[in-house]
Formats: C-alpha cells, sequence, structure tokens
C-alpha cells in the first residue's frame, strides 16, 4: 500500500442512553499510488504482442503528459486546479507519482487479462469486481475532489475493452461489469451516516417493541440495548487485497432493517400453543400484563414522532397486539371447560448437575454455534433447564436448532452416557423445535448411528466438564 496521511477535520462525540459510546470524525486522506500483481491464466500478457504493444503505447502517452507535453497541458501537478492543491501539502512529493504513468499501462493491461482469464467462472462477478476494486484503491486518495493521477483513464480502457472488445465474453456479464465499473466512475452523491439520527430510531423501536411480555421474548431486551446500530451483515473480505469492509446503515435502510425484524419476532410467536402446552398458564395475569403493554404502546404513539417509513413497523405491531387481545378475549370463556398444559410451578430442569459457571459456559458454546439462537435464548432460563438452578418466573422453552438424537447425545454427554426416561419426559417441555413447536418425549437413537453433530458435541461437554465447578 501507498503512504496514507489522515487530515481531521472535526470529532463530534456520539451518545446513547446518555453515554458517550464513540466519536465520529470528518476526515480527509491522501494516499499515494502503488503497485498491484498481475492474475495468471491462459492469457499471458508477457508472451502477447498485442499487450505488450499496448502498454508502452499507454505509457508513451501518459509519460507526455505527466511531464507536460501533451498540447498545452502543464505537467504534473499544475496539469489542473485541484492536483495542484498537492504542492500545499507538507506529505507530497513528485517522485511519489513519477511512475504512475508505467503503472497505470501495466493495470490496465493486468485488468483486461484478469477479465479474460475468468469471465466464464461461476464466481465471476466477485472475483473480477474484486480485482478492481483491488487495482481502483492501487491509485490512491487525493484529499481533495481531484481524482487520483490518471485513474480515469483506467476507467476509459476498461470500459472500452467491454464494450468494444472481449467478444468472449457473455453480453450479460459484460452488462453487470459495466454497470459496476459505472458507479465508481460517476459515484451518486456520498451521504455520510448521522449515527446520531441512526441511534435515536434505533432506541426508538426497542422502546416501543413489547419486550416486556416475557413469555413471548423472554429476557432478550437486554441484548438489543446493548445493540448498536452501525453495520449490518458480515464483513466481505477482497479476494486480492485481504481488506474487509462492512456496509453501514444509512436512515433508511435501518428503518426497513427494523420493520423486517419487527416482522421476523413477532411471527415466531405461537401464542395458542404457548397457551395449550401451559407455558402461559395463568390467562388472567397474562391479560393484565398485554392490556399494560398496549397501553405502554399507545403513550409512545402520543409521546413521539414517528416518521412515515417507521410507522410501518408501528402498524404491524398495534395489529398484532390488537390480535392478542383479541386471542384471549375469545378463549377467556372457554378456561373453565379445558385443562390446558402444565402450570409454571410443574417446570422440572434437567439437573445434569453443571455449576451455575459451567452452565453460563455451556449456553455461551452452545449459542455461539447455532444449537441455540443467542437472542431468543435467556441465559437464565438456559441455566435453569440444564442446570439444578431454582425456577425462573415465566419460563419460556429454548428453541433448539438440531435433531432430537442431537439433543439426546447433548443430554447423555453431560450425564456421563446416561438419559433417564424423566430426563426423556421433561425434555419435551423444556424445548421447541426448529419450527417453534414442542420437540416431545426424546426416543432411544438408533444404536451406532450417531447425529452428525456428535463430535462437536463432544468438544463442547469435555471443555465444559473439565472447567472448575467454581471457576
Amino acid at each position: 500500500m501507498g503512504v496514507r496521511n489522515v487530515y481531521v477535520e472535526s470529532i463530534t462525540p456520539v451518545v446513547s442512553c446518555g453515554n458517550v459510546v464513540l466519536y465520529q470524525t470528518q476526515s480527509r486522506f491522501y494516499e499515494t499510488p502503488y503497485e498491484t500483481e498481475p492474475t495468471t491464466g491462459e492469457h499471458d500478457f508477457t508472451t502477447c504482442e498485442g499487450c505488450q504493444e499496448t502498454m508502452l503505447d499507454i505509457e508513451t502517452k501518459l509519460t507526455t503528459r505527466f511531464n507536460g507535453e501533451f498540447e498545452d497541458i502543464p505537467a504534473f501537478p499544475d496539469c489542473c486546479e485541484y492536483h495542484a492543491e498537492l504542492k500545499g501539502l507538507a506529505a507530497f512529493t513528485i517522485d511519489d507519482f513519477r511512475g504512475v504513468p508505467q503503472m497505470t499501462a501495466r493495470k490496465i493491461i493486468y485488468t483486461k487479462q484478469h477479465i479474460k482469464n475468468n469471465h466464464a467462472r461461476d464466481d465471476y462477478y466477485k472475483y473480477i469486481t474484486d480485482y478492481i476494486d483491488y487495482t481502483i484503491c492501487s491509485f490512491g486518495q487525493m484529499p481533495n475532489k481531484a481524482m487520483p493521477l490518471y485513474l480515469d483513464v483506467y476507467y476509459e480502457h476498461i470500459i472500452d475493452y467491454l464494450e468494444n472488445h472481449g467478444e468472449e465474453i457473455a453480453t450479460d456479464r459484460k452488462t453487470k461489469l459495466l454497470k459496476y465499473i459505472g458507479f465508481y466512475r460517476t459515484p451518486a452523491e456520498k451521504v455520510e451516516p448521522d449515527l446520531d439520527a441512526q441511534i435515536a430510531i434505533y432506541e426508538k423501536w426497542v422502546s416501543i417493541f413489547p419486550f416486556e411480555l416475557r413469555q413471548y421474548f423472554g429476557n432478550i431486551k437486554s441484548t438489543f440495548e446493548s445493540h448498536l446500530p452501525y453495520l449490518h451483515g458480515p464483513a466481505e473480505v477482497n479476494i486480492f487485497s485481504g481488506v474487509p469492509t462492512f456496509k453501514a446503515y444509512t436512515k433508511q435502510t435501518l428503518v426497513q432493517h427494523l420493520c423486517d425484524l419487527t416482522i421476523a419476532m413477532l411471527r415466531k410467536v405461537n401464542t395458542h400453543q404457548l397457551v395449550a402446552h401451559g407455558i402461559i398458564p395463568d390467562i388472567n395475569r397474562h391479560q393484565f400484563e398485554l392490556a399494560g403493554a398496549e397501553l405502554r404502546f399507545r403513550d409512545d404513539l402520543i409521546f413521539k414522532e414517528f416518521s412515515q417509513d417507521e410507522s410501518r413497523y408501528v402498524q404491524t405491531i398495534q395489529k398484532w397486539l390488537d390480535n392478542q387481545r383479541i386471542y384471549f378475549g375469545n378463549i377467556t370463556p372457554l378456561l373453565g371447560t379445558l385443562a390446558l398444559g402444565t402450570p409454571k410451578e410443574q417446570w422440572s430442569s434437567l439437573n445434569t448437575h453443571l455449576s451455575p459457571s459451567q452452565c453460563e459456559q455451556l449456553h455461551e458454546e452452545l449459542t455461539r454455534d447455532g444449537y441455540f439462537m443467542p437472542a431468543d435464548t435467556s441465559k437464565d432460563h438456559f441455566c435453569f433447564a440444564f442446570g439444578n438452578t431454582s425456577n425462573v418466573d415465566g419460563y419460556a422453552p429454548l428453541q433448539w436448532n438440531r435433531s432430537k438424537n442431537a439433543l439426546y447425545e447433548l443430554i447423555e454427554l453431560l450425564n456421563d452416557g446416561m438419559v433417564s426416561n424423566q430426563q426423556k419426559k421433561d425434555t419435551g417441555k423444556l424445548f421447541l423445535n426448529n419450527q417453534g413447536k414442542p420437540i416431545g418425549k426424546l426416543p432411544n437413537p438408533h444404536k451406532d448411528q450417531f447425529s452428525s453433530d456428535r463430535m462437536q458435541l463432544e468438544t463442547i461437554t469435555d471443555r465444559i466438564k473439565t472447567r472448575p465447578p467454581q471457576q
């Protein structure tokens, strides 16, 4: 990489819940250009006369321009108003740019060769656009409105190659690559993320969502309160530079995410199943809690302002609360004739003799590896299910994301090879399957037929059992 200098123009604290959580800076960057490496394949520019001639021609023309020998255009950096401003930077030296004509010629040929050799790959789009990204970054950065030196020439040559040459490349693939380069060449107006505004949007959603209905949502509110909405999706690593990139939320994409998240979370609630299986044992108390949640929700509508986009998740929550109220109103007259579920006082844990610290480690490892969903799995409820802690208020069954055999094996490994009939029975009440339905009594697995999770579960339980219980 080239030499990078950062010019910080402003530093602004970002506040969440009354605390400064980070500082947002406005900065300009100056980075000198650097060399890239070619990729190899069937076509080899080193033995291709056409590539060698084109590379020499580009180098000659750009060297002429660099030295001020092209028409009436002065030599770099006086070639334009913005490049001329570089002379005012202490970090600027002309020697960092003398090799740019040669580097640019090579980068153009390298990119053409890369496209020619890889356009037919199944993953052609990422493999080619990652190389284009890698190359564009190598032209460096200017701290003002100037384009990096001769990056415009690079664009022109790659666009010309895709539009007028490369006959062997499928038309739809050419179009996608041209569109990608077009985004670079004529970027949309840059919108800096407004972190204060995003935090306010997120905190408003956390406030209005009915997390207080713990039979539905457990204790996950604290998880969302500690999460700050800056980046979405995993990092994407460039194949050639190794540099990870993240997508930052804008106000619009954050609100869309919250709308999608609201629907996903509410859709997972199966109220009828929760009532039928005794997970909501006291209907009158639950109606009282539901009325409180609805009152708090309607108060928020009075005292807080929601944008037109935010009103989409508000309407979703409102319709859902209305539906819950109607449901409980419909079933209340039937309660005297139905025997519903198991009251919470009769919940019993698996009593695997794990200490609280071992239970917490087991919770961390199983949720991290996707056996349970972290956002849906209360640590207190988890420790009750697997340990010998006292009962918890409003226990919500845990969703197991693997097979029944895998759950049997987990309990067996924690119990040194024993699973009692009582544990197989209790499991049916303590856990839901990955469709959100009670998992039912565990069957005995077929002999010598281990689940695909067996080896990983053995590794996890070995770590748990060798941990000192009081640590």
